[in-house]
């Protein structure tokens, strides 16, 4: 029978998921297309008080900005990436790689933008990611690669 299969196999798979918001790598922790930051731009806290002026950067011009993640900053610093303004829906941030070097940390970062053949909001975005990364004192250093999604 397949069910104990499956029920056996949940847990591993439950598992394999909560390895995405470990400390020890990088964790998505919001995402959204209506920020306050109009140009393309990084950000990071590394304590509540660059958390709570993050945050009003971020989203200060809006009504009721979306609530805080919760962050453990003896263990974990944010990183805030803003995509600037686009003049329709249909963009992405995601984190390809993060990578511990000698003196700082690679953040590899991939902006995505919609083909010209897809259907998109008609509405001005500023896409944006905020993520959980391991705490440290190293520098990041950001590269930043654009890719195209055809529909």
């Amino acid at each position: 029978m397949r069910l104990p299969r499956i029920a056996a196999a949940l847990p591993l798979l439950l598992a394999a998921c909560a390895g995405n918001t470990a400390p020890d790598g990088p964790a998505p922790l919001l995402a959204g297309n209506n920020s306050s930051v109009m140009q393309q731009a990084f950000r990071t806290a590394q304590d509540p008080a660059e958390m709570d002026t993050l945050w009003s950067e971020a989203f200060g011009r809006q009504g009721t900005p979306p609530p805080k993640p919760a962050v453990d900053f003896a263990r974990q610093r944010v990183l805030a990436v803003f995509m600037g303004n686009q003049s329709h829906g249909g963009y992405g941030i995601r984190l390809a790689a993060v990578r511990e070097g000698a003196d700082d940390v690679e953040v590899d970062v991939l902006f995505t933008a919609p083909g010209p053949d897809c259907r998109t909001t008609q509405v001005l975005t500023q896409p944006y990611a905020v993520f959980a990364l391991p705490a440290g004192m190293k520098p990041l250093r950001y590269v930043v690669e654009r890719q195209v999604n055809n529909c």
